[in-house]
């Protein structure tokens, strides 16, 4: 829990998110290879579960790749002006700081989703 808190300090709440998204499809593939998982594949269930993993990171990929408008909620003439200044300074040359913070951000939400998913799969390792 502290890894994704502190990949969330370093990321956007967006990109936590979606990265929430993978323990699932990461937890399958950990119990896939230990064979706690059987996959199948020429069955109609496990072909659909492989399908299902790779739409879902498919789909993650999309999202967190995807760069679209600034939504605001309410008119920006609300906003104080460093505020809009913040928003709109991606050429700043604190620009290269939020850079690395995102790339340590992402190392803190890989281990995350990794701890999270070998927590899962040693829960269900008894069975």
């Amino acid at each position: 829990m502290g890894l994704h808190y502190y990949g969330l300090r370093a990321t956007n709440a967006a990109y936590t998110v979606n990265s929430l998204n993978l323990i699932p499809v990461v937890t399958f593939i950990i119990a896939a290879i230990f064979r706690l998982e059987k996959l199948r594949l020429r069955t109609i269930p496990g072909t659909m579960k492989v399908i299902g993993t790779a739409i879902c990171i498919g789909d993650t990929m999309l999202i967190g790749l995807y760069k679209g408008k600034l939504l605001h909620l309410w008119p920006t003439h609300l906003l104080k002006q460093a505020q809009l200044q913040a928003m709109g300074s991606d050429a700043s040359p604190s620009a290269a700081g939020n850079h690395n913070d995102m790339l340590v951000g992402t190392l803190f939400l890989c281990g995350s989703c990794l701890s999270y998913a070998f927590w899962f799969t040693i829960l269900c390792w008894d069975r």
